[in-house]
Parts: structure tokens; sequence; C-alpha cells
């Protein structure tokens, strides 16, 4: 029994390093795949054949004969299925459809501004439905919201048989669409893009990303650091609060077992840069960092804030603007839930 279980266990492990391999790769022969992935070649030839016959990847082109057969090549199916990525802000709401390589394929402006969050289902429900009936089937939705634009106990009441029961929005949509929903923080998520662009560093720096709220993550020596347990620390609220110390840099100084001490500046000057500078003097002081990166566009970012904050701050940090890449950013989240996915293509392969 045991030996069964484990037996099965390793081709759904051996088929998750196909996939994976399949997913990040343009087009591979089986030889490239039972090469890169480490699966021996009739391993491989089991685990291609039921997702070829699936639908899940297909047979391209054949290659160049080295004196036998031509190889094929092969090629994970984009078209296999779409995601819908839902955007959600105070500015409104937008719906992009993705297929399964990241390629946008459509967008839709949904809700101008915040709306009550049944509003917000009914329309995200009725698009989805709509672009079910019109495109490739919809195989997972990502909701990106917003941080704080919605409490955990706005809820949205579902009929299940004869009863209702209050739900997330995520849980509703996926309860009445049948379709695998989950939800990101914006603010992590932006977090994320910008961290995987800049993995080559190995150097301490920061990013703070400025739209409606704003927020700080940290990177030492190219990993990110949890602040008590959160990816990003929200420090909107204590900009102008002459007590942050006490609110925030605690914070930091548990997380670093390093005391500080407040950072004096001028009262004339702009309290929201006076209030910005301290926290980042005090996170320099506790994980010496060498960069500052600045996300986000508009009034909170603009080149005068800039310039106020490099008169302020110790020569030794070098601040960078970064203009915000909202596509670039929701294709990684597209990622992210394509390799979600590969649990459900080995089971639709019967694998």
């Amino acid at each position: 029994m045991y030996k069964n279980i484990s037996q099965k266990q390793i081709r759904k492990d051996n088929a998750r390093k196909v996939l994976q391999l399949l997913i990040k790769s343009d087009s591979l022969t089986r030889k490239d795949i039972a090469e890169k992935s480490g699966v021996s070649p009739s391993t491989v030839t089991q685990i291609i054949t039921p997702l070829i016959e699936q639908g899940i990847v297909i047979e391209i082109k054949e290659g160049e004969s080295t004196g036998g057969r031509k190889p094929i090549f092969i090629q994970f199916n984009k078209n296999y299925g779409r995601i819908a990525i839902v955007d959600i802000s105070d500015m409104g709401t937008s719906v992009y459809l993705f297929d399964l390589k990241g390629n946008q394929l459509s967008a839709e402006y949904l809700i101008k501004g915040k709306v009550k969050i049944q509003t917000l289902y009914d329309t995200v429900i009725r698009c989805v439905k709509k672009k079910s009936d019109t495109e490739n089937q919809i195989v997972t939705i990502g909701l990106v919201v917003q941080d704080g634009l919605y409490r955990g106990t706005d809820t949205i009441m579902v009929e299940l048989g004869k009863d209702y029961a209050p739900m997330s929005l995520e849980a509703a949509i996926s309860t009445n669409l049948k379709i695998k929903t989950s939800k990101v923080s914006s603010k992590n998520f932006s977090l994320e893009y910008y961290i995987n662009k800049e993995k080559e560093r190995n150097d301490n720096y920061c990013f703070i990303s400025m739209t409606n709220r704003v927020s700080i993550g940290i990177v030492i020596e190219g990993k990110k650091i949890d602040i008590a347990g959160k990816r990003t620390l929200d420090i909107t609220d204590i900009i102008n609060d002459k007590n942050f110390n006490s609110k925030v840099i605690l914070t930091l100084e548990k997380t670093r077992g390093v005391h500080t001490t407040d950072y004096k500046l001028e009262d004339q000057k702009d309290m929201f840069i006076i209030g910005l500078a301290r926290i980042i003097n005090n996170v320099h002081t506790l994980f010496s960092i060498s960069e500052i990166m600045l996300l986000g566009d508009g009034e909170k970012l603009n080149n005068e804030m800039v310039e106020m904050l490099s008169d302020i701050l110790p020569e030794d940090i070098n601040i960078r603007r970064t203009k915000s890449e909202s596509k670039d950013s929701l294709r990684l989240y597209v990622q992210a839930l394509v390799e979600k996915l590969i649990p459900d293509f080995i089971e639709h392969a019967h694998i």
C-alpha cells in the first residue's frame, strides 16, 4: 500500500518538474525535457502523452534529424485556458484577460471609484460570465485589491442550497463561478514584482510604494524581510505623527534587535517629507541600506519631493524613482497563478 502511494507521488513530482520546465520555456524536445528536468526519457514520454491527449501541451514542429527520427518540439499550450485578473482600487475596477503564458489579451474598465462590495461582486460575476461565453475557459481568477479598501467584515451573502452564508469576495466569486479565485494585496504584489526585477542585487535596499497609501518593504542581501510578520509595513497614518518612533520604529527595532534615535529635521519643511525622511533614516540606521526605490505616480511622488528627500537624507543613500509598471507586474501575478494550476493540470491528465 505504502509503495503504491509513494510511486504515485513520485509520478506527480516528475510531472510537476516537466510542466514547470515547459511553462518557463518556449519549446523543447522530449530529450531536452529529460536532460533539463532530470527525469528519465521513458518517464518523460509517459508524462507527455496524457498531457498531449488533454491538450495541456502540444506538439508544434519537427526538429533536424541527427541520424534517427526527427525530434518533435513540445510546447505548453497557452490557450488551454484564460486567466482573469481583477484590479480593484479606490480609483475603479478593471478586468484583464491573459493567456497561460502571461500575454495580455484584453482589458475592460468596469467601475469608476469605490463601490459597495455587493455591487463589486455582482459586476465581476457578470463580466467573467460574459467573457467565459466568448473566450476560452477561464481557469482561475486573481484579485488585486488595494490594501485597506474593504474591511474583513465586508462580506457577501451567498446562497447555499436553502440557506445563505457570509463569504469574503474571493470565496463568493469562487463559489458562484466554480473557478479558483485568489486575492493579493496590491502593495505586496507590486513589491514582489520589483524585488523579482532586482533579483541580481545582493545589497540592502528598500522600496517605498506611494499611491493613496504609503508602505515600505525592506530587502537585505537580496531577500525580503518580514516586519512584525508582515511583508510590507503601512506607514501612511504615522508619517505626520511626531511620535512615530513609538509606533513604527519600535517594530523595526524588534525586527533588527537594534535601538535607534529620532532623526530631527527642520519644522518648516513639508511635514510629509519630514515624516518620510525620519522613517528612511531610521531604516538606514538599522539596516545600512544603500538605496531607496520610490514607486508610484502622481501627486504623492514627484520630482520636487525626490529632490527634497535627497537634500535631507544622508549622502550615502541613493534615491531612485521608479515608474509604475502595472502591466508587467500583473504578468508576474499571472505566472504565479499558472504555477498554482500545475496540480490541476496533472489531475486533468490522470497522471
